[in-house]
């Protein structure tokens, strides 16, 4: 199939995945395709038809551009295919091909990572068509709509676990280059175990806030409540970081304002 941008060509076993959106991106835009999978599974009528196809097109749409932004355009989804999916003929061989890439293997090689979003790409496009141009709703759109969602699962999965890899290699460099920068006014000699600028206590959080000798209790349950939030902000990955911090001002962009609604309407009735 020919890929869009430069993603396309050779994604062997050797190369360097790309970059997944995060995962929270994708959880939002899997709750999205359910509302649509939803909407479709309770009989519209035909103009309803139409507009679930549109919001099927823009699921795509959306999807892609968080290929493309993640992954610094090098991979973005295919460009729409005319033809049906083996699961219009036969839900058998559907059933063998999930088989074949179930979630057992998650491990997200940049082969594994373009064939999914391929396979994810040409199954959002199936549905749109089924629903925009043959106004079908029927078994066959919605099983088409159950692996778009199995789809959304496995890039998921496959963003969780680099995530983490990425989250785990950044710890260890920055580890790496504590360990090794010397204390500012400490013996040289004594590099790594750091100083104790008040000699009369313990360094430790947990020796200061159980110690006697008088201590006002600000370190008591309150102070390690206030660590604890600082050690899961600093183990953040820095694209996590930025993103977090991006978002407390972001404005929902006009096109999407429908689908976040939706999406938020949606969490609202689930509690």
């Amino acid at each position: 199939q020919g890929r869009q941008g430069g993603g396309g060509g050779g994604g062997g076993s050797g190369q360097k995945p790309p970059q997944l959106p995060a995962q929270v991106e994708l959880q939002l835009l899997k709750q999205l395709q359910r509302l649509v999978n939803d909407a479709t599974a309770a009989g519209p009528d035909d103009s309803s038809k139409d507009v679930l196809g549109q919001r099927q097109g823009e699921l795509r749409t959306l999807l892609d551009q968080l290929l493309r932004k993640a992954s610094e355009g090098k991979m973005g989804l295919p460009a729409e295919q005319s033809g049906p999916l083996p699961e219009e003929a036969d839900a058998v061989e559907m059933e063998r091909t999930d088989l074949e890439n179930d979630l057992l293997n998650v491990s997200p090689t940049a082969e594994k990572i373009e064939k999914s979003a391929d396979r994810l790409g040409d199954r959002m496009t199936r549905s749109r068509r089924r629903l925009s141009e043959n106004h079908d709703a029927g078994k066959v759109t919605q099983l088409i709509q159950k692996r778009v969602l199995d789809g959304l699962d496995e890039l998921i999965a496959m963003a969780s676990k680099q995530q983490q890899q990425n989250s785990s290699s950044s710890s260890s460099s920055s580890g790496g280059q504590q360990q090794s920068k010397p204390t500012p006014g400490g013996d040289p000699n004594n590099a790594g175990q750091g100083t104790n600028p008040n000699p009369g206590h313990s360094g430790t959080p947990a020796a200061n806030s159980n110690g006697g000798g008088g201590g006002n209790g600000a370190a008591g349950p309150l102070g390690g409540a206030i660590e604890q939030t600082m050690r899961e902000w600093g183990g953040l990955s820095q694209r996590q970081r930025q993103a977090v911090l991006e978002s407390a001002g972001e404005n929902v962009l006009e096109k999407y304002r429908s689908l976040v609604e939706d999406y938020y309407r949606a969490l609202a009735a689930q509690k």
